[in-house]
């Protein structure tokens, strides 16, 4: 028996016996988390650089500080999340009260992946917590340095407690575990694996997947700060990052001189060698390198293009002249190459974005609020930004999760308690009052009111 196995069976018999973590031994597990990663901040940096020459500026923003900010926000309002929550009863019930209890779900499976593994690891585990379910992470064999480094951690400061990382086990083993709860991030391709394998126990899942992220930028727009702010949400993590804009639709009479604005900005942020920069990540392995390579030669080069396979390298590129048809455009691109299509009128790009897959992310870069209005309404995605990239998830207030083919289900701020939590919904019925209509036998007086009132309603 292995010892995931061990660790279910042992969790399963403390929920079943009625046991649960008081919401105080559920803040302390999460203080233990914050500590866990402060006083191992500079080896959890050195491991991300290890997997991703991720730099230390870079993990600090993307992962560690909004990794902390949202464990503390979790800490800080636990208690009244975890609380009671009271509801009203309908005239047919009058004289009761409703009552929702916040109830964690059980056994949960929390599975990760490579482009951020601090993040995308310890977030969702953290909201599992909070919600008071026994959790068991799978972390992504693609970042080593980073997975064995959490490992590590993560069994030393939980160890006997209700949270372990899972090491041997493959997610296809841990996916034949019945399990209460899964929160899989990953591809479409394993979301649909751990959606089939979920669904032969009925068991609820939420999946953080990804798509392609279309973003306009309108003729209205303010140019050089939608340059800057679209280079820095494309090429962070070198375009790893699954809410990044995978491809750019720019107005017509703005082209020329946003392509040139673009070439600054990347040369503003990474330098005219973005390799010599200590401030561009590379790719995670030689797999994702060939099939980023495989579509780099497409339609006319802006900028960037050029590769390193021995350091993994692929600059900053931007190719436009690009047709929806084209190979680049079927699939979502998940690195450092941004594909550009002119348009004349909104109206004839929403219909065509409208009729691809649901992306996780969009955004609209300009003043003009009809068209921006038209965007946000007419183009269905997970959520964005409108004059920003990315930065919507950095709110704890905004529940970030996919749509269609992109994902289902949120987490972020108090929707990942949600998320990891059922509201068992409970009447509280007076014993003093007890209306006879709707009690057998129906006799004529009752089947005439019972008449009326189907009328009156």
């Amino acid at each position: 028996m292995s010892e995931v196995t061990n660790f279910l069976t042992k969790e399963q018999m403390v929920f079943q016996s009625g046991s649960r973590m008081t919401v105080a031994e559920r803040k302390a597990a999460l203080a233990k988390l914050i500590n866990m990663l402060k006083e191992n901040r500079e080896q959890l940096f050195s491991a991300l650089y290890d997997d991703l020459h991720k730099s230390e500026n870079e993990a600090a923003i993307s992962e560690f500080i909004p990794l902390v900010t949202a464990i503390r926000y979790l800490h800080k309002n636990l208690r009244r999340f975890a609380a009671p929550s009271y509801a009203g009863a309908s005239i047919a019930n009058f004289g009761g009260r409703g009552k929702i209890i916040k109830e964690p779900y059980g056994n949960v499976l929390v599975v990760s992946t490579w482009n951020y593994p601090l993040l995308l690891s310890i977030e969702p585990l953290a909201a599992a917590i909070a919600a008071g379910n026994s959790v068991v992470l799978k972390m992504s064999p693609l970042a080593p340095a980073t997975t064995r480094m959490l490992e590590q951690l993560i069994n030393k400061t939980f160890a006997n407690e209700h949270v372990i990382a899972a090491k041997d086990e493959s997610i296809e083993e841990l996916l034949e575990q019945n399990w209460d709860y899964i929160f899989f991030t990953g591809g479409i391709r394993m979301g649909r694996t751990v959606a089939e394998a979920a669904a032969k126990n009925l068991t609820p899942t939420t999946l953080e997947l990804g798509g392609k992220n279309p973003c306009i930028v309108d003729a209205s727009a303010d140019l050089k700060l939608a340059a800057k702010r679209i280079v820095w949400g494309k090429f962070m993590n070198a375009g790893q990052t699954c809410a990044a804009p995978d491809y750019l639709l720019v107005h017509k009479s703005i082209q020329p001189k946003f392509m040139n604005m673009l070439r600054k900005e990347i040369i503003n942020a990474y330098g005219e060698n973005p390799e010599e920069s200590p401030d561009y990540t590379r790719i995670i392995n030689i797999n994702h390198y060939n099939r980023l390579s495989a579509v780099i030669n497409q339609g006319k080069l802006v900028t960037g293009g050029e590769r390193n396979p021995d350091s993994l390298y692929i600059a900053p590129t931007v190719i436009e002249d690009i047709q929806w048809t084209d190979p680049i455009m079927e699939n979502e691109i998940f690195g450092p190459i941004l594909p550009v299509i002119t348009f004349e009128t909104p109206d004839e790009i929403l219909p065509i974005i409208a009729r691809r897959p649901k992306s996780l992310s969009g955004y609209y870069f300009g003043s003009n609020r009809k068209n921006m209005k038209k965007f946000l309404t007419s183009v269905s995605f997970g959520g964005g930004c409108v004059n920003d990239t990315i930065m919507h998830l950095c709110s704890p207030h905004l529940p970030f999760g996919g749509v269609g083919s992109s994902g289902m289900g949120s987490y972020h701020g108090k929707a990942s308690f949600n998320t990891f939590t059922h509201n068992k919904s409970i009447l509280i019925q007076s014993t003093l009052l007890n209306f006879p209509m709707r009690f057998p036998p129906f006799g004529t007086l009752k089947k005439a009111i019972i008449k009326l009132i189907t009328k009156l309603i």
